[in-house]
């Protein structure tokens, strides 16, 4: 009986019979070698230019997260190499992630010097193109600079940095990371989110600004009606924004009275938005 269910099953199905590793389910196949590209040293990369470092990337990109992380240590090590690289970039239009990410990412966690401050804005402003791409660690890099007691952004260079500051705030604005995340403390999730770090820089730029002998009343609006657009946006980024302004209410009250009185108090009114006043108490308390 097996013998003609075989038979049939054989005529309907020529295919079947006995398979050619009847003990395995699976095997491996033959073995063929391989070269797997190695990352470059970071100290090799000073005497790269920027077609050499490009070259790197689009020929071993499974190489790409070490030499990026390479790119980084060069860049931090070798300023005035990067800041070349950088120049270099800008004039071609080169856009490449790759490359803006490691330098930005570098400029973003060393001390810079004055004159390296004045490149690397000058460098930064000119290059709208990469601003939304490394949004994250432009604004690193400016709060970095505000706080800094050793390596600061030179007084008279915190117009340019604003200028920057102002050129990537819609990307910050719009960024909704963690947005349906219920939160229980709203301060701290403002000061880990791109929107409210670039609010602290602000702020704090206009405190340092406060030193200067030559701050102006229309330097101080010019900062409000950054912070307006804020007040009055719809965004999660907005929200996270006023949250920060709102922790500095005593500052802002003491820089102007009147503006802070119509602009900053409405935010802690729950008859106004519940929710709204929720989050900033948060930020005041």
């Amino acid at each position: 009986m097996v013998a003609d269910l075989l038979a049939r099953l054989k005529e309907q199905h020529p295919d079947f019979g006995e398979r050619e590793h009847p003990d395995m389910d699976s095997w491996i196949g033959p073995v063929r070698a391989g070269a797997y590209p190695r990352p470059v040293d970071w100290e090799e990369l000073r005497s790269f230019d920027l077609d050499r470092l490009l070259a790197m990337f689009a020929d071993a990109p499974e190489a790409g997260g070490s030499n990026t992380w390479r790119l980084v240590e060069c860049a931090r090590n070798s300023i005035a190499w990067s800041l070349e690289i950088g120049r270099q970039a800008q004039a071609r239009s080169q856009w490449s992630v790759e490359i803006w990410d490691a330098l930005t990412a570098a400029w973003a966690s060393t001390d810079l010097t004055e004159e390296n401050w004045e490149a690397v804005l000058r460098i930064l402003n000119n290059s709208s193109d990469v601003h939304e791409t490394v949004v994250s660690n432009i604004t690193s890099l400016l709060e970095r600079g505000v706080q800094s007691t050793s390596a600061p952004i030179p007084i008279a260079l915190l117009p340019q940095a604003k200028s920057l500051a102002d050129q990537i705030w819609p990307f910050c604005e719009q960024m909704e990371l963690n947005s349906n995340q219920p939160f229980k403390d709203w301060l701290a999730a403002a000061i880990n989110h791109p929107a409210g770090r670039l609010m602290e820089f602000y702020l704090q730029t206009l405190s340092n600004l406060q030193q200067a002998p030559d701050c102006t009343a229309e330097t101080v609006k010019g900062y409000q009606r950054t912070f307006e657009v804020a007040l009055k946006g719809s965004s999660y980024g907005d929200a996270l924004a006023r949250v920060v302004l709102a922790s500095r209410a005593h500052f802002l009250f003491h820089l102007s009275e009147d503006w802070t009185v119509q602009n900053v108090f409405p935010l802690f009114d729950t008859a106004l938005d519940a929710t709204r006043a929720q989050q900033c108490w948060h930020g005041f308390l």
